[in-house]
Order: structure tokens, then sequence, then C-alpha cells
């Protein structure tokens, strides 16, 4: 069992840890063709790609004990999208399966 994941809070923003309360956002998010122009080639998800896009994360989370953390407006309580941290396993044939990424994922207005 991982360690309970704790919010972030900066002046503007919470970084909070990924929970299923999430998922129409992120399914809103990922189907956005403007915002996932850099994510992959190919293009937006489809309901079921973002479903088990998301529920992969969140094993993740489970196994690893990071993973995505969603990105709060403070002010606004808006979600703005997510950062993340993972394992690169073997999407880079020149870097160590084991080494951390990070990336993120914004809403267009962020």
């Amino acid at each position: 069992m991982c360690p309970t994941l704790h919010t972030i809070e900066t002046d503007r923003l919470l970084l909070a840890p990924l929970d299923v309360s999430r998922l129409e956002e992120f399914v809103t998010l990922t189907a956005d063709p403007e915002v996932m122009r850099y994510w992959g080639s190919d293009g937006p998800f489809s309901r079921a790609v973002a479903e088990r896009s998301f529920a992969d994360s969140l094993a993740r989370i489970d196994e690893h004990g990071f993973g995505r953390r969603w990105i709060v407006d403070k002010a606004t309580r808006t979600g703005l999208g997510f950062t993340e941290t993972k394992h690169f396993g073997t999407s880079c044939h020149d870097v160590s399966p084991d080494e951390v990424e990070i990336g993120w994922m914004l809403v267009q207005s962020a």
C-alpha cells in the first residue's frame, strides 16, 4: 500500500492527488484537439481511451505512490488540467525505464 498523497498548495494553485471525482474533467480535457495536439500523434482521446488512461493513472498512483495531480485554481476552484510524474517505461530507447519524467496537460485558457 502506498503512502497517502497530500495536496500541494502554492499561492495560486492546488495540486490535488487524482481521484475518481475528476474523471469527467479528464474526459473533456483529453477530447479537445488543441489540448491534445502535443500529447501524441493519435489526436483527441475517445471516451473509452480517456477512461482507460484515467484508470491506468490511478493504478500507477497506487503502485508507485506518485503520479497525476489535478491542478485547481484556488480563487475560482476551476480545474485547469493535470501535472504528472511517472516512470519512462519503454517509451524512450535511450532512457532507463526507471527514470522519472514530468508532464502536464492544461485547458486552453490556462
